[in-house]
């Protein structure tokens, strides 16, 4: 047997942590549906033949959050059978690879939910739409989560959703204790440190006038420093850092976190 990855025991592991986890999925996909379900009725109560269209405005919005719900709050849990030292020692003797261990939360948390979360709230807001069609007399119709957003859109959306993901799966295994508040510290102080070095920046482009930096026209100004060609190819670089290379360090240092928990 491959001690480093084996299927059928991965199979096993997968269904071991979706046991220990259905509850507080099922509980906290449940309330959400019924917050869309009373929120879609009064909308629908008091919609007509002239504003209809906005359920469906609706409906993108609250798929929105619950797709980056589930990179904060099921990756921000992912370990959270490992938080004690008790716990942790209970995970030692499952049998699962270090490997498997964190592939399994990794999939179920991003892929899983990805795909899990698109078709469940297509079906249920699709369903919604004909009930409230059937009582209130509107045609509401079908609501396609794959027109969310134009197929580039989309596609920025899932990239921004493994930035967001890898953070808070971090996090899940850096921090014992409150680990989404403390991700979501983290992630604040790093915010401000990628602020100042941009702001720095700026002034050293535009001049010593803070307010010039934030002027409507800072794209001229910088224009005049960085030419067009540049410009693209700066922007690229840093798109790369925060959806390739940021992701792929959070993940790495995950890994490592994980085999940390484990000695």
């Amino acid at each position: 047997m491959n001690d480093l990855f084996n299927l059928q025991r991965t199979w096993n592991y997968s269904l071991l942590k979706f046991h220990l986890n259905r509850k507080l999925l099922m509980i906290s996909v449940g309330g959400a549906f019924a917050l869309v379900f009373i929120i879609t009725f009064f909308m629908a109560a008091y919609m007509n033949e002239y504003n209809y269209t906005a359920m469906n405005n609706f409906h993108q919005v609250a798929f929105v959050l619950l797709f980056f719900s589930g990179a904060i709050w099921i990756a921000g849990h992912a370990y959270q059978d490992m938080n004690t030292t008790e716990k942790a020692t209970n995970q030692l003797m499952i049998p699962a690879s270090r490997l498997e261990k964190f592939l399994v939360p990794w999939i179920f948390s991003s892929v899983f939910w990805i795909l899990a979360i698109s078709i469940l709230y297509t079906l249920y807001a699709s369903l919604l739409n004909s009930l409230w069609g059937l009582i209130f007399g509107l045609p509401f119709g079908f609501f396609d989560v794959l027109s969310l957003t134009r197929e580039s859109d989309w596609w920025d959306l899932i990239q921004a959703y493994f930035l967001v993901h890898s953070a808070f799966f971090l996090g899940g295994l850096a921090f014992r204790t409150y680990p989404l508040g403390k991700t979501i510290l983290s992630g604040f102080v790093v915010n401000i440190l990628f602020t100042s070095i941009a702001a720095i920046t700026g002034l050293i482009l535009v001049g010593n006038n803070l307010e010039e930096f934030f002027d409507s026209d800072i794209d001229e100004k910088i224009r005049v420093y960085i030419n067009e060609d540049t410009a693209r190819l700066l922007e690229h670089w840093v798109k790369v850092f925060f959806t390739v290379f940021l992701p792929l360090v959070f993940y790495t240092s995950a890994y490592f976190k994980l085999k940390e928990r484990e000695v």
